[in-house]
């Protein structure tokens, strides 16, 4: 199998692993499930409560909201997760790392923290520079994938997705756990300065997607010749 198709099963099989974790989370935490997307593009399939879409990266875990709850609608208030405290609302938020985590260090043992931890830094410089170090670590990233095994590969994989979404940044895990670390200490993610500093976040990470695709396709460009 190419290494690079390799590395996307394995982020498709890390994605599914992060939406498992945060599903596993809500019902232990009695958190209403609204429906569970798989995926990005159009719906090709939809199972229960489960839509899967065309390209098998990314997704969501749609839980309920006070604002869902209605008399008509189909869970109580109390299953709303912005009426669960704090700290089991941060436990479901990072419950999709920390399975993305167990399953790296059941993978690679007592090489998973290095690989989680180098995860962020291979992170931000590729972001910061695209046509240099990003592109460099693509192309490490593809030849080390074609040597590795398939364990290693997946769990190595794993702790990288675990870095990326416990980034500090909306809409990554790690962000929400800010804005809720936020309200802990009095400071609402509605008031204005807070808000604004929010939307500046989201730019942020928009430009580090755009940077990383630039960093993608800047190596498969010098592949190709």
């Amino acid at each position: 199998m190419p290494a690079f198709l390799s590395i996307a099963l394995a982020v498709s099989c890390g994605t599914a692993l992060h939406l498992l974790g945060v599903v596993v989370a809500s019902r232990l935490a009695g958190v209403g499930l609204r429906d569970v997307v798989f995926g990005l593009g159009p719906e090709v399939a939809r199972i229960g409560r489960l839509r899967c879409r065309l390209l098998p990266v990314g997704g969501a875990v749609r839980l309920s909201h006070s604002s869902d709850a209605t008399p008509s609608g189909p869970w109580p208030a109390g299953a709303a997760l912005d009426a669960q405290g704090l700290a089991c609302q941060a436990l479901v938020s990072v419950a999709g790392p920390a399975m993305l985590l167990l399953v790296a260090g059941a993978l690679l043992g007592w090489q998973a923290p290095a690989a989680f931890l180098s995860g962020f830094a291979e992170i931000v410089r590729g972001a910061l520079q695209p046509l240099s170090e990003g592109q460099r670590l693509v192309g490490e990233a593809g030849r080390w994938a074609a040597q590795a095994g398939p364990w290693t590969l997946a769990g190595t994989v794993a702790a990288k997705m675990a870095a990326l979404n416990l980034l500090p940044l909306p809409p990554f895990d790690g962000g929400a756990v800010v804005r809720l670390a936020g309200a802990g200490l009095g400071v609402p993610a509605g008031r204005p300065g807070v808000a604004a500093l929010g939307q500046v976040g989201v730019w942020v990470s928009l430009a580090g997607f755009v940077s990383w695709l630039l960093a993608l396709g800047a190596a498969f460009a010098t592949t190709a010749r």
